[in-house]
């Protein structure tokens, strides 16, 4: 998260200034349902919206400002709890390496778009937590991807591969209870087991 400006009570105490930082998740869930078009058989083109789940995990905030009206310049890690959901709509193009076996390796990327909600639930510091309800945003970012998988072909009509895919997004401008919150971005690692059927 960069350039937050604060100015609220949190755990007790009359927090004002900037904090910056960056936010990690725990490992999550994706799901992926592409529908594409295959003019050749080394390259393909398709839409491929998902949807990804993280639990949030901490924040590394760091602050400039005042604590109850005391200067401070700190980092602090937090723990949080709450969600991270992104839903990106991305525009795939598929390169794959022909082999004379039913193992084809392929890459790819792909551009398009993320709408991207976040909440918090609970933020902890010291020993010390806040519960919160209603605290949440979202937003819409550009959506960009790297493809990287494996696939075996069990029939000329179904394969089934072993996909990665590092997804990134542009900045990130949050309305809601973030709208203060503006992010250079997320990116997220996913390796996915992918089935595709082909008519």
């Amino acid at each position: 998260l960069q350039n937050v400006n604060i100015d609220t009570e949190f755990l007790d105490a009359a927090v004002v200034g900037s904090a910056g930082g960056s936010l990690t998740m725990s490992a999550g869930i994706r799901f992926n349902l592409p529908v594409g078009y295959r003019p050749v058989d080394w390259f393909a083109v398709e839409f491929a919206p998902g949807i990804i789940w993280n639990k949030m995990s901490s924040y590394n905030l760091q602050f400039s400002g005042t604590i109850d009206g005391d200067p401070e310049s700190a980092t602090l890690p937090l723990d949080v709890q709450g969600g991270y959901f992104q839903v990106p709509l991305v525009v795939n193009f598929i390169f794959k390496i022909p082999t004379k076996s039913p193992w084809v390796p392929y890459i790819g990327g792909g551009i398009g778009a993320s709408y991207t909600y976040m909440n918090w639930t609970q933020l902890s510091y010291g020993g010390i937590s806040e519960d919160y309800s209603n605290v949440d945003g979202s937003c819409w970012s550009l959506a960009y991807q790297a493809i990287a998988g494996w696939d075996y072909k069990i029939t000329d009509k179904v394969s089934l591969s072993l996909k990665y895919i590092f997804l990134g997004t542009g900045n990130q401008n949050f309305g809601g209870s973030f709208q203060d919150v503006d992010t250079q971005g997320s990116y997220s690692q996913n390796v996915m087991l992918n089935c595709t059927i082909n008519f």
